[in-house]
């Protein structure tokens, strides 16, 4: 699958920082078969860093036209709660 969904209690904001970062993959429910909407469920962010201080969240996507590993995802509903 392309996207992955990350988190990072130690990115700093800037470009350079994106891939000093440590970032974590969270699981989810991803398609198997292209073109059918998956509902990813419920994905928790548990790490001790999280609960004290600030931290961002990132979908990677990883595609290559040169390989033809090219597709469309989208992203929808986000609800994000504490």
């Amino acid at each position: 699958m392309p996207v992955s969904v990350v988190y990072s209690s130690n990115f700093d904001g800037t470009t350079a920082g994106i891939t000093a970062a440590e970032w974590t993959e969270l699981e989810y429910n991803k398609p198997t078969v292209p073109e059918v909407y998956v509902g990813s469920g419920s994905l928790a962010i548990t790490n001790s860093s999280t609960q004290t201080k600030d931290f961002y969240i990132a979908f990677r996507y990883k595609g290559s036209k040169r390989l033809n590993n090219t597709t469309t995802i989208q992203i929808d509903k986000i609800l994000l709660s504490k």
